[in-house]
């Protein structure tokens, strides 16, 4: 059975944090992270089908490159949050900045307030689903894919 392991990020630094998610989910598909201190680039290139819950607030570049990881962040997010995504799913318990979800190409960004301008400039794929205001220039050079 796997259970939830929880990492404390307060005394890592945010290269030494990325390493430490890298290396936990070989072990542990559910991890739980606290402390994040609104730090950059959190979860970036996670491993398929590891769930990450994010206890707080994380900065510009959270889950970026997701390929079939589970985000999930309870407290706000910076500009950038799901960038170059190909699938998976993150979701965001506050508020997202900039350009969420810019140029992705597939999966799901779940922002259950609002989000910040140029939310989903230039995606060719995925869903954006935003539960409060969107900025100005929201899907601005999105374009569609074609299936051939």
């Amino acid at each position: 059975m796997n259970s939830l392991y929880t990492l404390d990020a307060s005394e890592l630094t945010t290269k030494g944090l990325n390493k430490e998610i890298q290396e936990l989910a070989n072990f542990h598909p559910y991890l739980r992270l606290v402390n994040p201190m609104s730090r950059h680039n959190i979860g970036i290139g996670l491993p398929p089908n590891l769930e990450l819950c994010i206890e707080g607030s994380a900065g510009y570049y959270c889950a970026g490159l997701n390929t079939r990881a589970t985000v999930t962040v309870t407290g706000d997010v910076s500009w950038g949050v799901g960038e170059c995504m190909s699938s998976g799913h993150v979701t965001v318990g506050g508020y997202a900045g900039t350009s969420a979800g810019a140029a992705m190409l597939g999966g799901l960004i779940h922002i259950k307030r609002d989000a910040g301008p140029r939310t989903g400039v230039a995606m060719k794929g995925g869903c954006i689903v935003v539960g409060g205001l969107i900025g100005a220039h929201a899907g601005l050079e999105m374009r569609a894919c074609q299936k051939k």
